[in-house]
């Protein structure tokens, strides 16, 4: 289920496998989309080598469909959000749907805790600061308990603000794309 065993990006990434800001990420994640059929055609442009089936673990045969039907959920929750960012600007509501892609990925994130044997000679970063660039918003399931601190958002006057852990709720990150249809708000 290597990364590296698939030309599309999808599959298990190993602890500090990657790195944001020249420093490498103190997590590990296995990564999903949904199941589209793989182009192809060399002179296809390079993103649509993105576009390709999953790595599927022999051991775990019940993964898939639970995978792809958590895929297809938030996909309806995504569209649920565009509409009423439509509706908001007084456009119809399904105004944005033509800028939509038809794949869609999800990350299961392992963030070690710093004290960590394993994780002991990387940085101190989960993944260090960035935007999300997944297009219109991101989903973050809260999974940790509320005493473990790690997701920080910057807010506009440049200051790094903790997001409380609220187990079984969403957080919810703006994308770039949202981000351009609002100007920035």
């Amino acid at each position: 289920m290597a990364l590296q065993n698939s030309p599309h990006f999808l599959g298990y990434s190993s602890l500090g496998s990657e790195t944001t800001g020249g420093k490498a990420d103190r997590r590990e994640q296995v990564e999903f989309a949904t199941e589209l059929t793989a182009v192809a055609s060399n002179t296809a442009p390079l993103y649509e080598k993105l576009r390709g089936p999953n790595q599927w673990p022999s051991q775990l045969p019940s993964l898939r469909p639970i995978v792809t039907s958590y895929i297809d959920e938030l996909t309806a929750l995504g569209e649920r959000f565009l509409q009423l960012v439509a509706e908001a600007l007084s456009l119809p509501q399904q105004a944005f749907f033509p800028f939509l892609s038809d794949q869609h990925r999800l990350k299961l994130v392992h963030y070690p805790g710093a004290s960590d044997p394993l994780s002991s000679d990387l940085s101190a970063q989960g993944v260090g600061p960035h935007k999300d660039s997944s297009g219109w918003w991101t989903f973050l399931l809260q999974a940790s308990p509320p005493e473990v601190k790690g997701l920080q958002v910057l807010n506009k006057n440049g200051d790094w603000i903790d997001v409380p852990a609220i187990p079984g709720t969403f957080v919810v990150n703006i994308g770039q794309a949202f981000e351009v249809v609002t100007n920035g708000i």
